[in-house]
């Protein structure tokens, strides 16, 4: 993750899979000035809930939205 974070590329990064410390690879890249995309779920355990509270200090203009889409087909 400190290669991530050093060496910006771009300014969008994406984590898909692997869950378990995805909410603070997030919060990293977030406090690094990166736009994220990430896949559900962002936590696994309710432990993690307390994580998600600094999403919502987030300005409107960098702040994280959820955004859910299930279908039954």
């Amino acid at each position: 993750m400190s290669a991530m974070l050093g060496e910006h590329r771009g300014n969008i990064v994406v984590f898909t899979g692997k869950n378990r410390a995805k909410i603070d690879r997030i919060l990293a890249a977030l406090r690094a000035g990166l736009n994220v995309l990430a896949d559900k779920p962002w936590i696994i355990t309710s432990a993690d809930l307390p994580k998600l509270e600094p999403l919502s200090a987030w300005p409107a203009k960098a702040r994280c939205r959820l955004r859910h889409h299930d279908r039954a087909l």
